[in-house]
């Protein structure tokens, strides 16, 4: 697939749509918001590493094992649901998230996220129906918690004090 010269697109909604590659999709050097959940893609996800405006990345139910990273020092909002991802480590390499949705994947541990740079008053971790270990239960929450993190997720709405998620 050939870049696309779309310079002054800023949101694209293209979720359930059988894309398999987006990496064409990173030549749109305005793109803050990118929704392309429900959709194979097996490439070009990558090709967003280093994107100049990405604020908002959706990648729900796209094949991912691994957390990618994406604008890691200006994304704020990364929506990872529905996914096969074990390992949260890679989330240290953001700076601006607020909002991280992590629901139904394959976590077990949250503990790599304690002393994250990206953690700060009432961002939100939805981490839901995952198979979270007792040390993550009993120890790595609370201290999220005290951290103010807004953690969330059935059946984890222990620490929700910062109104309702974005």
């Amino acid at each position: 697939m050939q870049a696309l010269a779309l310079p002054e697109l800023r949101t694209l909604l293209i979720s359930s749509n059988e894309i398999a590659d987006c990496g064409p999709l990173a030549a749109a050097a305005k793109l803050e918001t990118l929704s392309i959940g429900d959709n194979p893609l097996v490439a070009g996800v990558d090709a967003f590493g280093m994107h100049p405006s990405l604020r908002a990345v959706f990648l729900e139910a796209t094949g991912r094992s691994a957390v990618p990273i994406v604008a890691p020092a200006i994304l704020e909002v990364l929506h990872l649901d529905h996914n096969a991802i074990v390992d949260v480590d890679p989330l240290g390499a953001y700076q601006a998230l607020h909002s991280v949705h992590l629901d139904a994947n394959a976590i077990t541990t949250l503990a790599p996220l304690v002393d994250d740079p990206w953690i700060t008053e009432c961002d939100l971790l939805s981490v839901g129906d995952n198979p979270l270990d007792a040390e993550t239960l009993v120890q790595v929450i609370p201290a999220l918690c005290e951290a103010l993190l807004d953690v969330q997720g059935p059946p984890l709405d222990a620490c929700t004090r910062c109104g309702a998620p974005p």
